[in-house]
């Protein structure tokens, strides 16, 4: 079996991704632009009484579902292995955890925008559903992205908030060597002008 590395993981789940991308931009393509020319959107189906292009966001959605999953999942551990190498290649294996925190928000960030696209237009499609459940569905997705947002920038923020401290404080013992080397050095030459006196 081969190790798990970030460029095994590259080379097995790069083209998949590519793919899988591929499949799912090409049917999406067909159920939005090519489907519609052969039947009218707004066919009613009669012991349903749903509009066909009700049943083309639903087809939509359940694609962008299955393919959005492959692809972010194999993204998110993509996101993973390259945090591990990084972090190794820097030293900083204490902040690994907070990396790949940030690097989830974003995936997930992603995958709420991709599911919001796909089911708001498909609940506004609807019949007799109020306005109203359309605005709180849009609010819940905003919020969602806003959690994600903020969670990320938190994570990034205490990251560089400890990077920046263990510089400042790198920085300020240095300068308060030379400091201490300036004083002793005017010391030094206050005794030497004082004996000449």
């Amino acid at each position: 079996m081969e190790k798990e590395t970030l460029s095994n993981e590259i080379r097995l789940r790069v083209p998949r991704i590519i793919f899988n991308l591929i499949k799912a931009i090409i049917m999406l393509f067909i159920i939005e632009y090519v489907l519609p020319l052969f039947i009218s959107p707004k066919i009613i189906i009669p012991l349903i009484s749903i509009e066909i292009n009700l049943l083309l966001r639903g087809a939509s959605l359940i694609i962008i579902i299955y393919y959005g999953y492959s692809i972010l999942r194999d993204i998110m551990i993509l996101s993973e292995k390259s945090v591990s190498l990084i972090v190794k290649w820097f030293g900083i294996v204490e902040e690994e955890t907070s990396l790949k925190r940030a690097a989830k928000d974003v995936i997930w960030i992603i995958a709420v925008l991709l599911s919001s696209a796909a089911i708001l237009p498909l609940i506004s499609g609807l019949p007799n559903i109020p306005s109203w459940f359309n605005i709180l569905a849009g609010i819940f997705f905003f919020l969602l992205v806003f959690v994600f947002i903020y969670d990320f920038v938190k994570t990034i923020y205490g990251f560089s908030k400890k990077r920046i401290d263990k510089f400042t404080i790198m920085i300020s013992s240095k300068v308060e060597k030379i400091e201490k080397e300036v004083e002793k050095k005017s010391k030094k030459e206050k005794k030497k002008s004082n004996k000449v006196d």
